[in-house]
């Protein structure tokens, strides 16, 4: 029959009769291969073409993805509405709705008559009870969320620790600063497991002040000024200025909620003090230091007030991440 050749960079050979009248076409063969035919009218060349034509109408699909361990892929896979684990699942183990006879479990996609070395029948499927989150030293035993399963027993992966039911970051967690239950002060935050107070105030005498504009206190602990002085910017002086001089601190009587309008007239609990009257914040916010506060997402005021995340960290959910 005449001749057939992969399509390459080679030029057509020639034809052994020339008087022959010669004839090409390429043909796609497979998903990548194209073979060219070349022939010369002859009843054997006309078969050779009807079979190639024959071969490629048929057409070839791309082989399948290798296969996991015992013949499928674990992971979620579509089966009618719903996403499954043909690893797993009794009712589509190994593909979409093959069912395990009753009683047997599914055990990397193939039906088991029972489970192996170091797992259990739960519901049909073969789990390990050390490991598994779901089934958790028993059968149905779930952890909580953000817990793992660890020999049997839930419990929050570290650097999380578990303070009654809920898994915490001691080392920045407000309420529970180096240890469940461990609360820092107001004004303080979580810092490395020890509370600390948040800037710009530092602690002195065990409370949280501010030695920019506390007079007892003023550019650092026990710097006190003069009778009839104030202090400003960490510097005692004689008069405030555009500012108002209030129990011997200056203070802008315009947004300060603990002399909103005028000295010593403070706001409510939870309002704000806004152009020198107090104000609610909105349902989604908080007062925090006399200003509107979002504490889910404020850095300086995480969570609650004055829980301040530590540096390069963000405040995600009331949580610092």
């Amino acid at each position: 029959m005449g001749d057939v050749a992969a399509a390459s960079s080679q030029g057509p050979r020639s034809p052994a009769h020339p008087q022959a009248k010669a004839a090409s076409a390429s043909i796609p063969f497979g998903p990548t291969i194209v073979w060219t035919i070349r022939m010369r009218p002859s009843f054997g060349d006309t078969l050779g073409l009807l079979a190639i034509l024959w071969l490629s109408a048929c057409g070839w699909e791309d082989p399948p993805p290798p296969l996991g361990r015992g013949g499928v892929d674990a992971g979620c896979v579509t089966c009618g509405d719903g996403c499954v684990d043909l690893a797993s699942d009794p009712a589509h183990c190994g593909a979409c709705d093959r069912a395990c006879p009753s009683g047997q479990p599914c055990a990397d996609g193939e039906c088991v008559a029972e489970c192996g070395p170091g797992t259990v029948d739960c519901a049909g499927r073969c789990v390990d009870l050390d490991a598994d989150p779901a089934h958790c030293g028993a059968c149905g035993a779930a952890c909580e969320a953000g817990q793992v399963c660890a020999d049997g027993a839930c419990g929050c992966a570290p650097p999380r620790a578990t303070c009654g039911a809920a898994c915490v970051d001691l080392t920045s967690d407000g309420a529970h600063c180096g240890a469940c239950d461990s609360p820092c002060a107001e004004g303080e935050s979580c810092v490395s497991g020890a509370c600390a107070c948040a800037a710009p105030s530092e602690s002195c005498g065990g409370a949280c002040v501010d030695p920019q504009r506390d007079p007892a206190h003023c550019g650092g602990c026990d710097r006190p000024c003069d009778a009839g002085e104030v202090c400003t910017a960490g510097a005692c002086q004689a008069d405030c200025g555009a500012l108002t001089a209030c129990d011997g601190a200056c203070v802008d009587t315009m947004q300060d909620p603990a002399h909103c309008g005028a000295c010593a007239a403070p706001c409510g609990s939870g309002e704000v003090c806004m152009r020198g009257a107090c104000a609610t914040c909105g349902a989604t916010l908080e007062a925090c230091a006399g200003a509107c506060t979002n504490v889910l997402s404020d850095p300086r005021h995480c969570g609650a007030c004055g829980n301040a995340c530590p540096p390069g960290r963000s405040c995600r959910g009331g949580a610092c991440r």
